[in-house]
């Protein structure tokens, strides 16, 4: 009798992996089969890449699959999959039992797990002492009826230039943590995060911009209008996304700033040649978000989400 062991991925389980997490995606609300390129891909996988991979390994035939990650205080385990003829055998809990084992062994106060909302996966998780917190929907436009929109008195939307790298933290920082402190940190994390999009939107011919608001010459909002060309390819899917929505700073909100800057979006993604825009939000368990709201009072549908739960160590 083979003995079910937990290991880390190799590079020739990738295609199983792949088949793995695929497999799972079939009761999935909303879900779309991936691609290796695209697994990997931070602009339009949905913000919760894999990680290091860990493999439930039959006789060498993988029968599941978890992604571990952590981003400072916080260990991440998403995209645990299991075969279908494997399923309430226990790989899903010597799986999830070896994620938790390697996240806390790096130290990490507080795991965060993430998982489709689907009945089996949040039972799962709750009776391994997972509590949900918040869920992620994903919100995209159709680009060929969204209106433009005429900037209010005082503002400009323009390409961000190095300059603007010391305001863009802040930017981030007071739109994003605390709900996703698990992939910005700290401010310094999130000026990491801007000072990558800048350097990559400044390259020639790719398709990423990021655009600032500026009010009375002062930097209160940005976004970052990107395309991934891998993914547009492997799925046939003239899709772009606002990689970290749309970020304005509390003091200046309700003056129409955020929804210019995200009309500019919008229309530099249908500039790209991209038929939908779309963009990852956050919402409490019980209703919508002031953020999620935004987005869909202009005039986006909710495509699919992710839950996320929480655990101490």
């Amino acid at each position: 009798m083979f003995e079910i062991a937990i290991r880390p991925a190799r590079n020739e389980d990738l295609a199983a992996w792949l088949d793995l997490v695929n497999e799972s995606f079939l009761r999935c609300p909303g879900a779309e089969p991936w691609t290796l390129r695209a697994a990997w891909s931070r602009t339009m996988v949905g913000d919760f890449p894999p990680g290091d991979l860990l493999i439930a390994d039959l006789g060498g035939i993988p029968v599941g699959a978890v992604g571990v990650r952590c981003v400072g205080e916080c260990g991440v385990v998403a995209h645990l999959a299991v075969l279908q003829g494997m399923r309430r055998q226990g790989v899903g809990t010597l799986l999830l039992e070896r994620a938790v084992e390697e996240l806390t062994s790096r130290g990490v106060p507080r795991l965060l797990a993430a998982c489709w909302p689907v009945e089996a996966y949040l039972n799962f998780f709750q009776k391994h002492g997972f509590a949900p917190v918040r869920r992620h929907p994903k919100l995209a436009w159709d680009l060929r009826h969204v209106p433009a929109r005429a900037a209010p008195a005082g503002l400009a939307i323009r390409d961000a230039t190095p300059e603007d790298l010391a305001a863009l933290p802040e930017i981030l920082a007071t739109c994003a943590l605390p709900e996703w402190a698990w992939r910005f940190e700290s401010g310094a994390a999130a000026g990491g995060a801007w000072q990558e999009w800048v350097d990559t939107a400044r390259r020639d011919g790719h398709p990423h911009r990021v655009l600032v608001a500026v009010l009375d010459g002062r930097p209160v909002g940005a976004a970052a209008p990107a395309v991934d060309p891998g993914h547009v390819e492997d799925s046939g899917n003239r899709e772009g996304i606002l990689a970290c929505g749309v970020c304005v700073i509390p003091g200046a909100r309700r003056q129409g700033i955020g929804t210019t800057l995200l009309a500019a979006g919008l229309a530099a993604l249908r500039e790209w040649g991209m038929e939908w825009g779309s963009v990852w939000s956050c919402a409490p368990l019980d209703g919508p978000a002031a953020e999620a709201s935004f987005y869909a009072a202009s005039g986006a549908q909710v495509l699919r989400e992710w839950l996320a739960l929480e655990r101490a160590v």
